[in-house]
């Protein structure tokens, strides 16, 4: 019997809501090693690119494409910053991912519906946060309102439980 090499907790959790594992498995399980040190995968799904059928990873900093076949491993990325645009079209069952950033697009097709529109939401509130970084307030009655802000997005799933801290702590300095 083969050993399952045991995966990082956020790619483990993250691959419990992938539908079709088995697609993307030799992609799952090599996904550390494309990752940063302080780097967290929230959700992945698969699809298509170029020729190859692979794993669309969205972490805390990025969105990655991965494509791990025997012969060859192909890494796409787009920090947040980066991204100038992302689109959602979709059919019966699948549907597209287009992302738009200087110099470059990629579209990843074959994407199943419920999936794809999530990530693509999620995605397009995590450029606008990178695009739009808040202004640092004065200190007062407004920061106990950014504070219930920032639990909502945290309670929403775009902001990960460490920026939550950090942003949090922050704000706290300010009252």
């Amino acid at each position: 019997m083969a050993h399952t090499p045991t995966l990082r907790a956020d790619i483990e959790s993250a691959r419990a809501l992938l539908p079709n594992q088995g697609v993307a498995e030799r992609g799952i399980r090599n996904l550390a090693a494309s990752l940063h040190d302080d780097e967290t995968v929230m959700r992945m799904l698969t699809g298509t690119y170029g020729n190859g059928t692979g794993l669309m990873v969205l972490t805390d900093q990025r969105l990655i494409f991965i494509l791990h076949t025997i012969m060859t491993q192909q890494v796409v990325d787009f920090t947040y910053g980066k991204i100038t645009s992302i689109q959602w079209s979709a059919g019966l069952v699948f549907g597209s991912i287009t992302i738009f950033a200087p110099g470059n697009k990629a579209e990843i097709r074959n994407v199943r519906k419920d999936a794809g529109k999530s990530l693509v939401d999620i995605v397009r509130n995590r450029v606008h946060i990178a695009q739009n970084p808040p202004a640092a307030s004065p200190a007062g009655p407004d920061a106990v309102g950014q504070l219930r802000k920032l639990a909502e997005l945290k309670d929403l799933g775009i902001l990960t439980p460490a920026e939550y801290a950090v942003t949090k702590a922050s704000l706290i300095t300010r009252i």
